[in-house]
């Protein structure tokens, strides 16, 4: 259940107000036989009886996306969303966010939403409870990316001068802007292996969760740091910044995909990679490049032949310069000929050639891949 902190008469610390708001919503479940039910309490905006809540209504989003990130199972599931009561920012929020997760997680997990919406009760009636939409098998390769400007946060009912930006970098902020600045470009590359079908990009810059996890952590804990709360009033002096939810996905990405952390992938690996991660629609795209290296795999070993890596356009036997165009990049699956390289082991058969060639990218031109695709999705 997910419920507002504009509910709380508590207004001691933002720390009361969240656990009020609680101790109420379990007490009124209590009374209606209801048991097994976690309450998230997420932030409101407006003015009320009881008090006045003053912040971006976005936080309500990158809150709720937050919790229920890391509170759903990661495994097939079907969720059933009620989305009867509520502020209409709230129900509308909620919505998008669950959705937008199943997304992700639809991606390696079977996964349906079914969304409820209840009539007006009316005593001594039956109340009628109509499916809204009822979605199955749910995908959507993540497309959202880290800006150059990494904005974490924002500073929101606070004035927007240098001073208070240089407060709010300075109180905890900076490590997690450094972080995301080095790792910036590949972390997209890596989201993008997946819209765009790139198995050999996706277990190349595999992030570390450890990482992402810390950016999050340091992002909430100056969040929260900077809630006021006086009289009846709670005032959020920071909203989060765009690059924040992406963040939240990018975690929510890694722990849904199998880790897969390796330079050197056979050929069948590939496919196997790419049958559990990528879209049908990139698929095809994929499978046209490992049948043309495959063929010419399967040429050599016929003739004996093995060798040690070479630039796959030495297999393909292309006629091309050294230059990496971004074209060619996204065309070929991301095993574009001056960038990969190929080994050849011996194979005993027809078969086995497509586990015994190996494809990886060049250690003195694989930095380059963060580049392209961060050319790739700025258009």
């Amino acid at each position: 259940m997910i419920l507002p902190d504009t509910l709380t008469e508590s207004f001691e610390d933002y720390e009361a107000a969240v656990k009020y708001v609680k101790s109420e919503g379990y007490s009124f479940l209590r009374k209606l036989g209801v048991k097994d039910v976690e309450i998230i309490v997420a932030p409101g905006s407006g003015s009320f009886q009881n008090g006045r809540f003053i912040g971006d209504l976005m936080d309500f989003y990158n809150i709720v996306l937050y919790e229920l990130s890391a509170k759903l199972p990661k495994n097939d599931l079907e969720v059933h969303l009620d989305v009867t009561h509520g502020l209409n920012y709230m129900t509308l929020m909620t919505y998008r966010v669950v959705r937008e997760i199943l997304e992700i997680m639809g991606i390696c997990k079977k996964v349906s939403l079914i969304v409820y919406n209840s009539e007006p009760p009316i005593q001594g009636q039956i109340t009628n409870i109509h499916v809204v939409e009822e979605a199955k098998s749910l995908s959507k390769p993540l497309n959202d990316y880290i800006s150059s400007k990494t904005y974490l946060l924002d500073l929101y009912a606070i004035e927007k001068t240098e001073e208070n930006y240089r407060k709010l970098n300075e109180e905890g902020l900076h490590f997690s802007k450094s972080i995301v600045k080095h790792h910036r470009k590949v972390w997209n590359a890596w989201i993008a292996s997946l819209y765009f079908g790139f198995p050999l990009v996706f277990t190349t810059f595999f992030p570390e969760p450890d990482e992402v996890k810390r950016v999050i952590d340091d992002t909430l804990r100056v969040y929260k740091n900077h809630i006021e709360v006086k009289s009846n009033t709670i005032k959020r002096n920071l909203k989060f910044g765009n690059e924040f939810k992406t963040v939240l996905k990018l975690h929510l990405l890694i722990n849904v995909v199998p880790e897969i952390k390796k330079k050197a992938l056979s050929i069948q690996e590939i496919r196997e990679i790419g049958e559990k991660i990528l879209d049908q629609k990139v698929k095809a795209f994929l499978e046209r490049e490992l049948n043309s290296i495959e063929k010419e795999a399967i040429d050599c070993s016929n003739r004996n032949i093995t060798f040690d890596w070479k630039p796959l356009k030495f297999l393909l036997k292309t006629p091309m310069g050294e230059e990496v165009i971004k074209r060619n990049f996204m065309a070929h699956a991301g095993l574009e000929c001056n960038i990969t390289e190929v080994k050849l082991e011996k194979a005993n058969s027809r078969e086995e050639v497509k586990h015994k060639t190996f494809l990886r990218y060049s250690e003195d031109k694989k930095n380059i891949i963060p580049e392209l695709v961060e050319q790739m999705i700025s258009g």
